[in-house]
């Protein structure tokens, strides 16, 4: 039995697709920024694979963002 995946982790992993795409990066090239294999970074994207804490702070430095945009993302506002 699989587990399902944590929602955090696809919040990440899709911020970090659409700031990749935004760039004009392939995954491959994103992989060589970061200095991590292809298959670990696919897994980062799609939130099957849980990013380490620095990973996410090198990704959101290089991308000039905070953190919580990647962990957060996709959330609605809260209500006033």
């Amino acid at each position: 039995m699989s587990e399902a995946i944590e929602p955090v982790y696809l919040r990440v992993g899709e911020a970090l697709k659409t700031q990749r795409m935004a760039v004009g990066f392939s995954q491959s090239q994103m992989s060589d920024v970061l200095q991590i294999s292809l298959p670990t970074y696919r897994a980062y994207e799609t939130g099957t694979r849980r990013m380490p804490l620095h990973t996410l702070m090198d990704i959101a430095q290089y991308f000039k963002l905070s953190v919580n945009y990647f962990m957060e993302y996709g959330q609605d506002e809260p209500s006033a």
